[in-house]
């Protein structure tokens, strides 16, 4: 749902879109309206009330795209496609339980070029409309792939040749301006209140903290992602994808 949601995804997965729904009248968006049409997908026309009880919100802006099914990654589809690599960049999210949240960290991670996003399904918010939303799409742009265990996905990746960065601000983290980040990598992030469960940073190889000049405590979880993303491609600015 959201203009700037469906209007990414008809421009870089059109194949994913099934139909449009619209409350718009006069004053549309002729942008998604003539990517709807180069793209031979219909539209149904419905009311602003008849959106929101489907999204069950009113933050849609009069557009909704009714997806397929997105492809469901598995973390050996990740682990073959990156195993003759020897840069590669993979996030894991630890219960983020802000659907905000999370939709904001899955659009820094397709920003910057993230190879996966590995979560927790039992653990944190799921894919929801809000999540898509927030990402302004890159929940059908960047390969996610939900696992039952963190830790035992942690302990693939690590056998695979990642090496594991844990965002983490406990006083023997090294900083991240002077940490330089593993080719092959997995960060680490952790739910807004608790952090990184124990048994995920006893099995990372490095903690590294943002260090802060102000006197509030800590930056929003999406906004460290960014940062530690933006430093991975400060020091590796050319890795291939996966996807």
């Amino acid at each position: 749902m959201g203009r700037n949601c469906v209007r990414e995804v008809l421009r870089h997965a059109p194949q994913q879109v099934v139909k449009l729904l619209s409350s718009a009248t006069s004053g549309g968006d002729a942008e998604i309206d003539r990517l709807a049409e180069q793209a031979d997908i219909p539209c149904e026309p419905l009311t602003n009330a008849e959106l929101s009880a489907l999204v069950s919100s009113d933050s849609h802006q009069s557009y909704v795209a009714l997806l397929k099914d997105r492809h469901v990654y598995e973390l050996k589809e990740v682990l073959g496609a990156s195993e003759s690599k020897s840069r590669s960049l993979i996030v894991m999210v630890d219960t983020i339980n802000d659907p905000q949240n999370f939709g904001a960290i899955l659009r820094a991670c397709e920003c910057f070029g993230v190879d996966a996003v590995i979560w927790s399904k039992n653990r944190g918010v799921s894919v929801t409309p809000v999540v898509t939303k927030s990402s302004v799409g890159a929940t059908e742009l960047v390969p996610m792939v939900p696992v039952s265990n963190l830790g035992e996905a942690l302990r693939k990746l690590k056998d695979s040749g990642y090496w594991v960065v844990a965002a983490d601000a406990a006083a023997d983290a090294q900083s991240i301006w002077s940490f330089e980040m593993p080719e092959k990598c997995v960060i680490i992030f952790g739910s807004e209140g608790e952090g990184i469960q124990r048994l995920l940073l006893e099995n990372s190889d490095f903690k590294v903290a943002i260090p802060l000049l102000g006197r509030i405590d800590s930056l929003n979880v999406s906004q460290a992602v960014a940062l530690f993303l933006f430093r991975y491609r400060q020091n590796h600015a050319f890795g291939e994808k996966i996807a």
